[in-house]
């Protein structure tokens, strides 16, 4: 008998499938020993010797009961570094001594799915343990362990207990940190742009104004002119009418768009964020169940390479479901040149192991998550072999000379698809607020050099420049892997600790640092200001990899790491008042009754302001960003005041006159209390009563915004007596302060219909009420996770 072992219980079953009663398949549950948890278990003066502690004694008697009798033992656990971690671990205290002179006693084997094919052919090509990958794990570990545990330690008194901070992790934090500042430091400005309403044909469509006397205006690329105000927008408005709109010349061109690689690991994790609304860990959560019973390859990559086998398994399908036509001449081969500098290539793409299971046959032995990653997986793949999208772009260009003869340039663009391609299988999801491509403009009508079109409206726009976006769970993890920071195997877990320890939270699906989170940052940072920056942790990656390929000694990295690190420890242990009162003094604020400085400082409630003289001095107060402040006056002299109360913080105006009381309105869950201006109180404010949106689609028709007793709403009045009004629910994740004319007028159109079962011949309908988005069949719902599903 040989005793082949594996990590998981479930990875053990399925192998179990395909080998015979000359095997036995058990299971490690994970690493069976790692360093200590209350102790820093590293002898720094031994060459930084790990003290590893036992963490399963249970299952390792077990491992050694059943390889007594075994003819070899066989480690098949993950091709990665944990994994031959786990695998010399085991063969190590199973008896190994050289990985290299033992390796048909202890054999490795390794293989990228778990199909009988790939298992079967691992273990007809064993071979040894891989030393330096395991040293290249240890030393990860180890660097780990003497970086995160000390510097913990170092945040109890100017902080406070109970926190941690991590190598990789701290680092992830701070570009959320550094984000955030940006935001706050942001000024915006305002600038108008000017869209012409145009129809030839009978057909209407938009030309935006792109150029002014031939410099680009601010809605550009590379802009030199901005029109600034609402009386500049008008003055051009003036200029302009009268003016014929005449073509004066028309680019036609065709276009194609490949369809996207395979998935590696962080491409998986930002796509099931958008198009499944699946967090890092519930994405690797699903990708390992899948893995582990043989659906997916192995889910820890950096390669977008995939098998000739597997491009010969899509081809086919592809051909047999949808014709000759939608094959390019020769399959895609992705990875090789385009891949990033730091990608490993260890791994191929994330891709099913057979593309003849399709999703709505897998998924019904899958739980919901499983299911839609794997769907995810298997079009992706599917659709990254099938032919290019191709369609036909048009720009028609207007060169009108104003009526005080300064000319303008009008752009109008719009495409038409000739062949769907890979699309009329799989169309990628959209982050919210991402512009639209350019293969996806409506069409506009077919004109010619010299034809003139119709002047409908020449409407103007108000905009506002806009800060940085914050990080979405997707976008993070694309920054971290465009960073050279963490690896495909680290990713979802940096993400999901900074978010346990409250460091970050997510508020519309976007990161925010909380006041733990920047303190705990702060203070790291200006400690340890080499070691926690993104630059110095690139390199740290990339030197690990060099222990891997056998091109330098885990130790020499080791003692060149700590050697910088535990000055500044030292340093810090030795001054703790010093560096609390060098990062944390409150510039200019004193102690009302012993007139020391004052010191921002945390508990479990936030932060606050604390006598730096503690303990022989107690008093403390709230921040200032959390007392309440005037924000100004509205038009008509009230005075509008930012408020915090018992729950939580919110706008107050003055009352109208005597005995009213005064208007109030909550602050948004996505909003700060430190970016609330006048602009953004009166904007909450109005949002809080009924108020008119615009005209409706039809003549004497008034779109509003109101509340009513299950959130708000917009309706449509149509002024005929005796008929209701329609009105639709504003999505949650919709801040109403941001519900315009436009916005109003889509949610108007709903419910739409998606189309037809193809069972019962009923329509699909999709919708938004009461509780939320929704698609319905007859009187069967299901609700959707996020409203831009509708669309």
């Amino acid at each position: 008998m040989k005793l082949v072992v594996v990590e998981s219980p479930a990875k053990a079953r399925t192998i179990s499938r395909y080998l015979g009663s000359d095997y036995k398949v058990v299971a490690s549950v994970g690493h069976i020993r790692d360093l200590p948890d209350k102790e820093l278990g590293v002898d720094i003066e031994n060459d930084f010797k790990p003290k590893y502690v036992t963490t399963n004694r249970k299952i390792l008697s077990e491992l050694k009961k059943q390889a007594e009798s075994a003819q070899a033992v066989i480690l098949a656990t993950d091709p990665d570094r944990e994994g031959e971690a786990i695998a010399y671990h085991i063969a190590e205290r199973l008896g190994m001594r050289d990985a290299e002179e033992e390796k048909d006693q202890f054999q490795r084997v390794t293989f990228r799915e778990i199909t009988r094919d790939a298992i079967l052919k691992a273990l007809d090509q064993p071979g040894a343990v891989n030393m330096e990958r395991v040293e290249a794990q240890k030393v990860r570990r180890v660097l780990d362990r003497l970086v995160g545990f000390q510097a913990s330690s170092l945040l109890t008194k100017p902080i406070m207990p109970g926190l941690s901070a991590g190598r990789v992790q701290t680092v992830a934090l701070r570009l959320i940190c550094e984000l955030e500042e940006k935001i706050r430091a942001f000024v915006e400005e305002e600038y108008w742009s000017l869209k012409a309403e145009l129809i030839y044909s009978d057909q209407v469509f938009q030309a935006s104004l792109v150029r002014i006397a031939g410099e680009a205006l601010r809605n550009q690329k590379s802009w030199k002119v901005s029109v600034d105000d609402k009386a500049a927008a008008q003055e051009l408005v003036g200029d302009i009418s009268g003016v014929p709109f005449q073509a004066s010349d028309i680019i036609r061109e065709e276009k194609s768009v490949k369809p996207k690689p395979p998935f590696t690991t962080s491409t998986l994790q930002q796509r099931a964020s958008t198009r499944l609304r699946l967090s890092a860990k519930q994405t690797m959560g699903a990708a390992q169940g899948l893995y582990q019973n043989g659906l997916i390859t192995y889910i820890r990559t950096d390669s977008t390479r995939v098998s000739a086998g597997a491009v010969n398994q899509a081809r086919g399908w592809i051909e047999e479901q949808f014709g000759e036509a939608y094959i390019p001449a020769k399959g895609q081969f992705y990875g090789g040149k385009n891949e990033k500098k730091s990608t490993q290539d260890a791994h191929e793409a994330i891709r099913p192991t057979k593309v003849s299971l399709h999703p709505s046959e897998a998924s019904k032995k899958l739980d919901a998550n499983q299911a839609e990653v794997y769907e995810l997986v298997w079009l992706r793949f599917v659709a990254s072999q099938m032919s290019a999208k191709v369609y036909d772009n048009t720009r028609v260009v207007f060169m009108l000379a104003g009526n005080s003869s300064k000319e303008y340039e009008f752009q109008a663009s719009g495409s038409v698809v000739k062949f769907p391609g890979h699309e009329r299988l799989y169309v990628e999801a959209k982050e919210s607020g991402k512009k639209i491509t350019r293969a996806e403009l409506p069409p506009i009508p077919n004109m010619g050099e010299g034809d003139v079109a119709d002047l409908k409206n020449l409407n103007t726009e108000k905009h506002f420049t806009r800060a940085p976006g914050r990080f979405s769970e997707a976008g993070l993890v694309k920054k971290m892997e465009d960073e050279g920071i963490g690896r495909p195997s680290t990713y979802a877990a940096i993400v999901s600790k900074i978010v346990e320890r409250e460091y970050v939270e997510l508020k519309n699906r976007r990161f925010h640092p909380t006041e733990l989170g920047e303190g705990v940052c702060k203070f790291l940072t200006n400690v340890f200001k080499k070691e926690f920056e993104v630059e110095f942790t690139k390199q740290i990656e990339i030197r690990l990899d060099d222990i891997e390929r056998g091109d330098l000694i885990g130790t020499d990295l080791l003692s060149e790491t700590y050697d910088g690190f535990k000055k500044q420890l030292e340093y810090a242990e030795a001054q703790p008042d010093l560096l609390m009162k060098e990062i944390f003094e409150a510039q200019g604020e004193k102690c009302e009754e012993c007139s020391h400085p004052m010191l921002i400082k945390w508990n479990r409630g936030g932060s606050f302001l604390g006598c730096s003289d503690y303990p022989n001095c107690k008093h403390n107060r709230p921040l200032a960003e959390k007392q309440d402040r005037e924000l100004g006056s509205n038009p008509d002299g009230r005075n509008v005041r930012l408020r915090f109360g018992r729950f939580g913080p919110y706008v107050e105006m003055d009352a109208l006159s005597e005995g009213q009381k005064p208007s109030r309105a909550s602050l948004e869950e996505s909003q700060d209390p430190v970016e609330i201006d006048l602009s953004s109180a009166l904007e909450l404010l109005e949002s809080q009563g009924d108020r008119v949106l615009g005209p409706g689609p039809g003549e004497m028709e008034t779109v509003f915004l109101k509340k009513g007793p299950y959130g708000p709403y917009v309706e449509l009045d149509k002024n005929q007596e005796g008929e209701k009004p329609k009105r639709v629910s504003i999505p949650k994740d919709k801040p109403v302060h941001e519900v315009d004319l436009s916005y109003g007028l889509l949610l108007l159109e709903l419910p739409r219909t998606l189309g037809s079962d193809p069972d019962s011949g009923e329509e699909i309908h999709a919708g938004i009420g009461r509780y939320g988005p929704f698609v319905r069949r007859a009187d069967v719902y299901a609700n959707l996770k996020d409203s831009e599903d509708i669309w």
